[in-house]
């Protein structure tokens, strides 16, 4: 698997490669103490963990808008690009949940 390319079992027998891949999720940091953050998700609050965001070099603070994914933030990202996404996507999902 050189390709980096994951291949799981096929739910059908004639489909022979199935490709999967991870999404992540806006949401915008409530709180931190340094190793985890919580964070206002279209679901509701979530705890997720800082360690990948730190191990780049980069500091989350509240009011932050990032990227989660697996319970990771990934990626802080631009506030305006995010709300909007942050929006779509409650609407899609309808509504948001506390």
């Amino acid at each position: 698997m050189s390709d980096g390319v994951v291949k799981v079992s096929a739910p059908f027998p004639e489909v022979k490669d199935v490709r999967t891949m991870c999404f992540s999720d806006p949401a915008q940091v409530c709180s931190t103490d340094g190793t985890t953050a919580h964070v206002r998700t279209t679901e509701g609050i979530r705890e997720v963990s800082l360690r990948v965001i730190d191990a780049a070099g980069e500091h989350v603070e509240v009011g932050d808008w990032v990227l989660i994914s697996l319970g990771l933030v990934v990626a802080v990202v631009d506030d305006v690009e995010a709300e909007a996404l942050f929006e779509e996507m409650a609407m899609l999902r309808g509504g948001l949940e506390t």
